[in-house]
This record gives C-alpha cells, sequence and structure tokens, in this order.
C-alpha cells in the first residue's frame, strides 16, 4: 500500500520485483515459488503538480474595487510564466498553468490603456491585495488562484499660477479618471464636473491685475498634467489734477496729468515736472491795481502713487505809483491853461506825502493803487489859481479847489494852473443931460459862477453930479488895469438942499450905496454907505454941495477898468427898477 499523498508527492506501486534492484519482475499474474525468496514491492514517488489561475478582473470607475470588479481584459491582461513559457490571457479572462509543487512561478499584470493596474488578490471578494506589484512571483504549494485587479486610471491634475502671485486659483489639484474632458470657458477651467475659477490678484497702489490664459488645457486626462493660470499685471495710472492757489493769481499750461505709479515728481522753479511731462506755473497779468507773482508748488515730491493734487502757489503785491505836480501860469489875465507856461511864477505846489523836487517839478512816489494823495496849489502874489489840469493842452479843469485829493490807479501828472489876478470892471456913465443924469451903471465882468448886484442912483433935477475916483485912479481915464487890490468909487457931488421924493419913510435899501459880488453862494465883496436916503429935505453939509462915495472894491489883480461914454438908454444891461420914480435903481447881472 503507496503511502498517502503529500502536498509535494504523490506514491504509487511501481511493480514486484525479486530483488529490490533488479530482477525479474513479478507479473500480475503470479509466480511459482519454489524455496525461500525475497519479493520486493517498488514503490513510485512523484512530485506533485498543481495548477495556477491567473484572472484578470477590472472596474470603470477609478474608485472601484476588487469585490466589485467585473472579470475580464477591458482593464488588463494577466501572463503566467513558468520557466520559459508565458501564457497570457486573451479573449478570456483567466490563464492557468499546470506547476510543480515548490515550483516558481511569474504573474504578470498588464493595465489597458485609461487603467492601472491596482493589486493580486487571492479571491474575488477579498480587497486586500496580496501583492501591489505588476509583476508578483508566488512558489506554488497547492492551486493557486489569483485575481490581476485594475480599475480605471485616475491622475492628479495640478493646477498651477503664472506668474506667482498675480493670481490664485479656487483648487490647486483634481483628481480625474482617465479620459475626463477638459475645457475652459473664461477665467472657468472645466476638468469633467469640477470647476476652478481663476481670479487676479487684489489691485493694490501700483498693480491691476487680471486674468490671460489657460496653458495645456484642453482635450481629455490622459495622465498626470500641470495645467497653468496665466495672469498678467499693469502699472496703474492716476489723474494728477493741477490746481492754481488763490483762484485767478496765475495758470498752469496743464490742470491734469494722467501718469503711471512710481513716476517721479520735481520742481524747478515754476516748473514741475512729473515724469518726462513739464507744466509751467504762470502768474496772472499785471494788471493797474496788482503784480503777480509765482511762490511754490505745493505736494510735489517724490513719486505718483495715487490720485493727487498739485498746487501752484502765486502772490500778489498792490502795485505803486508815482503822482508828477508841475504849477503852469499865464501872465493873462484871460489865459488859459493850454496857452500856460511850466514854472513857479504863478504860484507853488506843496503836498503832505513824501516827495522830492526835480526843477519846478514835485514828484511823489509810492503810492499805493486806490489809495489818495493830497495836492495843495498856492498861488503866488497878483496871481490865482484857476485849477488841476492833466494834461498840458486841456482846457478843462478835473478840480477847482486849492487843495485836490485825486486817487492814484496809475502813474499821472497834475498840472496847477495859476493867471494873473483881477477881474474886468466896466464903468458906464451918460452927460447927455449933465444937470439932470448922473452915471447910470456898473458892470463887473468875471470867470463862470460870479454874481454882480450894484446899484445905480441918480435925482431928477436936482441930479447930483458924479466924477470917478480910487486908487491910482485919474480923471477922464478911458481904462485902467488893476494892480493889487485896490478900491475904486463914484464921487456923487449933490447940492447943499436935496429933496428926496417918495412913498414911504424911505426911497430904497440899505444897498443905496453898495456894491455887492457874490461867487458860487459865497459873498466875496460887501460894500455899504452907511446913508439911508429918506423922504424928505436933507441938508447934506453946510456948504453948497457934498459928496456921497459909492465904493467899489476889486479883489484881483490884473483887472482891467474900462470907461463908456456911450450909454444909450437908461434900460442897457436890463436895470430893475425898484421905485417906479426911478430915484435908485438896482440891477443885477449874471455874468459868464
Amino acid at each position: 500500500t503507496p503511502n498517502s499523498s503529500t502536498a509535494q508527492y504523490s506514491y504509487s506501486v511501481s511493480s514486484w520485483r525479486e530483488d529490490s534492484s533488479s530482477g525479474t519482475t513479478i507479473t500480475t499474474t503470479g509466480f511459482t515459488l519454489e524455496g525461500d525468496k525475497d519479493i520486493y514491492v517498488i514503490y513510485n514517488r512523484s512530485t506533485r503538480r498543481y495548477w495556477v489561475f491567473a484572472y484578470a478582473r477590472y472596474s470603470t470607475s477609478s474608485s472601484g474595487t476588487n469585490s466589485s470588479a467585473t472579470a475580464g481584459i477591458t482593464g488588463g491582461t494577466a501572463t503566467i510564466t513558468y520557466g520559459s513559457t508565458d501564457t497570457t490571457t486573451t479573449d478570456s479572462s483567466y490563464v492557468r498553468d499546470y506547476v510543480a509543487y515548490n515550483e516558481s512561478v511569474t504573474l504578470t499584470a498588464e493595465a489597458a490603456t485609461g487603467y492601472v493596474f491596482v493589486g493580486w488578490y487571492s479571491s474575488t471578494t477579498s480587497n486586500s491585495a496580496v501583492s501591489t506589484s505588476s509583476s508578483y512571483s508566488l512558489t506554488v504549494t497547492e492551486t493557486t488562484y489569483r485575481y490581476a485587479f485594475f480599475r480605471r486610471a485616475s491622475y492628479t491634475i495640478t493646477i498651477a499660477v503664472s506668474p506667482s502671485g498675480y493670481g490664485s486659483v479656487s483648487q490647486t489639484s483634481v483628481t480625474a479618471d482617465y479620459g475626463t474632458s477638459i475645457s475652459t470657458s473664461g477665467s472657468t477651467l472645466s476638468i469633467g464636473d469640477t470647476d476652478i475659477t481663476a481670479t487676479p490678484a487684489r489691485q493694490t497702489a501700483q498693480y491691476t491685475y487680471s486674468f490671460s490664459s489657460w496653458s495645456n488645457a484642453s482635450g481629455t486626462v490622459t495622465g498626470a498634467r500641470t495645467i497653468t493660470a496665466n495672469f498678467s499685471r499693469s502699472t496703474r495710472t492716476y489723474t494728477v489734477t493741477i490746481a492754481v492757489s488763490p483762484s485767478g493769481y496765475g495758470s498752469v499750461s496743464q490742470t491734469s496729468v494722467t501718469a503711471d505709479y512710481g513716476t517721479s515728481i520735481s520742481t524747478s522753479g515754476s516748473t514741475l515736472s512729473i515724469g518726462d511731462t513739464d507744466i509751467t506755473a504762470t502768474p496772472a497779468r499785471q494788471t493797474a491795481q496788482y503784480t503777480y507773482s509765482f511762490s511754490s508748488w505745493s505736494n510735489a515730491s517724490g513719486t505718483v502713487t495715487g490720485a493727487r493734487t498739485i498746487t501752484a502757489n502765486f502772490s500778489r503785491s498792490t502795485r505803486t505809483y508815482t503822482v508828477t505836480v508841475i504849477p503852469r501860469y499865464s501872465t493873462s489875465t484871460s489865459g488859459t491853461n493850454a496857452t500856460a507856461t511850466n514854472g513857479t511864477t504863478g504860484g507853488t505846489v506843496s503836498t503832505t506825502s513824501t516827495s522830492a523836487t526835480n526843477g519846478y517839478s514835485m514828484i511823489i512816489p509810492g503810492i499805493r493803487y486806490n489809495s489818495s494823495v493830497s495836492i495843495t496849489a498856492s498861488p503866488a502874489s497878483g496871481y490865482s489859481f484857476v485849477g488841476w489840469y492833466t494834461s498840458t493842452s486841456s482846457t478843462s479843469a478835473t478840480s477847482t479847489s486849492s487843495t485836490y485829493r485825486p486817487t492814484v490807479t496809475s502813474s499821472r501828472t497834475y498840472y496847477a494852473f495859476f493867471r494873473k489876478a483881477g477881474y474886468t470892471v466896466t464903468f458906464t456913465k451918460t452927460v447927455s443931460a449933465p444937470s439932470t443924469f448922473a452915471p447910470s451903471s456898473l458892470l463887473v465882468q468875471e470867470d463862470p459862477g460870479i454874481s454882480v448886484y450894484y446899484i445905480v442912483m441918480r435925482a431928477l433935477q436936482f441930479g447930483p453930479r458924479a466924477t470917478w475916483g480910487g486908487d491910482g485912479l485919474t480923471s477922464n481915464q478911458s481904462s485902467y488895469t488893476v494892480s493889487g487890490s485896490q478900491d475904486f468909487y463914484v464921487n456923487y457931488t449933490i447940492p447943499k438942499t436935496t429933496t428926496v421924493e417918495g412913498t414911504g419913510t424911505t426911497i430904497g435899501y440899505t444897498e443905496h450905496h453898495s456894491v455887492k459880488i457874490v461867487k458860487n453862494g459865497t459873498t466875496v465883496v460887501n460894500k455899504s454907505s452907511t446913508t439911508t436916503l429918506q423922504t424928505g429935505t436933507y441938508d447934506f453939509t453946510t456948504t453948497g454941495t457934498t459928496t456921497i462915495k459909492i465904493e467899489l472894491k476889486t479883489w484881483r489883480s490884473g483887472a482891467v477898468i474900462a470907461f463908456d461914454d456911450n450909454l444909450s438908454n437908461e434900460n442897457k444891461d436890463n436895470p430893475i427898477y425898484i421905485d417906479k420914480r426911478q430915484y435908485v435903481i438896482l440891477q443885477k447881472r449874471i455874468l459868464y
């Protein structure tokens, strides 16, 4: 009886023999025993052989397991190598080989495209691999089953950012199965059902960032890859506003400049440089009142780091002017400024301000715009001040006041005009009836604004006789030129006994024997006699006649007195009759 088989060996009866090593083999039909004889049983021992089965299994999911896999070569093939023979799964899910005990075989797993080998398993229900090596060797001691498990390949897709720091992505990696589609739409990358968003870095003062493109981001997943989100950046630009302060004091050649971050800002005098751009500050044009000038730049250093306002600062100063005062004179009482001569013969000029003289000119410097200056004209003896003029050809005075306070708005020259003093007095008398008529009128001629009131007195058949008299005046002169201030008069020779007729107690006013001259509403001459004639009979003197003097005052040197004996009638110059009986006549004449 052969021994029982072990894992390694199998035992069997080979034959019966007459000796242990040789001899006649005893047939199975028997033999004839002829004496003592050793009979041997010859046993065989052979190494046992076992079947080795290699199966291919696959899962279409990258997360599939062996226990849920499907038999087949879709995911890959399994090969048994025993000795020099390779047996590979083809259209079947397994291969087998008959292998002697304790012999080594090599199992090789080769994944199909799109699949990965996971491991070798000992059963279809096991999820614990006995080896994860695609080439797996084992020593055969029994019938062996091995399962090569393949599943859908998955790869890590790395999402990178370029340049670093220019932006970010919502995921930096994605695990995706082989064949998963890859596509982009703008800043979105799609790997199968997974969307990854590329976001530019936050804008800084210096840069603006933006998404540009995806690199290596098309087709399907066929292996691990890196997809890059590409970004760009641009240097930010800012508006630099150029202002003027105070407004209206000046201007700038540009009111704004667009400049990149980091652009240098510098100044040189009235020039502002922003990078390659030069801006010039120009003061406002000088006016009559002010002179403008550039002062400085504000906020105009460093570099452009944001929007800013740079200010061109200006200043102004009130202008000053020079007033020149020149005296002019005329030796004629009827002379005008236009015919006058420069010089101090007719008078002098003065001021309360600081001044200098240049010959007959008075120079007053440093008078601020819109300020007034006081200038005074003082006539010389025998001259009178006429007025202030602004040119030597003007005949219209800007002022007739001897002290003038013009407001200065530019450099000017003022002319103080003086001329010979006096005014023309014309006497008119009649001698057509010496026993009856006395001189009938007095005519005083002067500048505009002079009103002359004068009195003419005459009696009827007892009319007094008259003669002219005064300082330096002789009888029978036809004219006389006044020198200085002189008094003139008319002497009336009245009979000793004179009857004055009339109504009431008097025949006139206290102005009977007077001359009154009014200039611009102010009385400048007022001569009156103290005698008031009343009605009745008077004895003026103890002698046969008396003289009543009516004084005439002239107050300007240079006046000319003319005498005219050709009065045609009593109404010349339109006298106003105070009394119907014409004992006293008051005549008013407004001269112009």
